[in-house]
């Protein structure tokens, strides 16, 4: 037995802005979605290989907000932090790690960090 994949769950008090950006930002498309008469609850989304949920959070859990980080590939770092700039996104400046990684940090609404970067 093995893993086959893994898709992460982030939690979000705004689900309709952070799903606007990341359709917006990162193109992500709508693959599957849960609605209750108060809205958007949960929403599966895709980019390329990529795949994310978004998920209201309850009442009880608005005040601890926790943000996580999610490192996110791309097959073009420069033209993607070009396009997020020219489109009035604010992505942290390009650098190159000490193994060779380009990449750059960028926040959604909710203060998750998204780290992109192009494998050297």
């Amino acid at each position: 037995m093995r893993l086959t994949g893994s898709v992460p769950v982030l939690g979000c008090n705004d689900l309709e802005a952070c799903l606007a950006f990341y359709q917006s930002a990162l193109q992500f498309v709508i693959i599957n979605k849960r609605q209750s008469e108060q809205g958007i609850e949960w929403v599966y989304l895709a980019s390329g290989g990529c795949f994310l949920m978004l998920e209201k959070r309850a009442e009880s859990d608005r005040d601890s907000r926790a943000p996580s980080r999610l490192y996110l590939y791309t097959d073009d770092v420069r033209q993607l932090h070009h396009y997020l700039q020219a489109r009035g996104y604010a992505p942290g400046a390009l650098s190159v790690t000490d193994y060779g990684m380009q990449e750059f940090d960028i926040l959604d609404p909710e203060g998750h960090r998204l780290s992109i970067g192009e494998k050297g």
